[in-house]
């Protein structure tokens, strides 16, 4: 869990040398991300920029992930 001063301590030393690589760091509890999506979603995208397109552009398809094709070889 991230609720202890420990984890909180561990979770700040990885976010400062995430951030001197040049990372930014999110954070989102698990209930968060489990039971509100979207809500995460819109954060994130927020925060990169594309808040208003997500739900307003017919080109995005409503997920932010590219979606792969599935080769099979036979």
């Amino acid at each position: 869990p991230h609720e202890t001063d420990e984890a909180r301590g561990r979770d700040a030393r990885r976010d400062a040398f995430l951030r001197h690589e040049g990372y930014r760091v999110l954070r989102f509890s698990n209930e968060g991300v489990l039971g509100n999506l979207e809500f995460v979603l819109r954060e994130i995208a927020e925060y990169v920029g594309l808040a208003g397109r997500l739900s307003s552009d017919p080109a995005w398809p409503g997920h932010l992930l590219p979606q792969g094709e599935k080769v099979t070889r036979g």
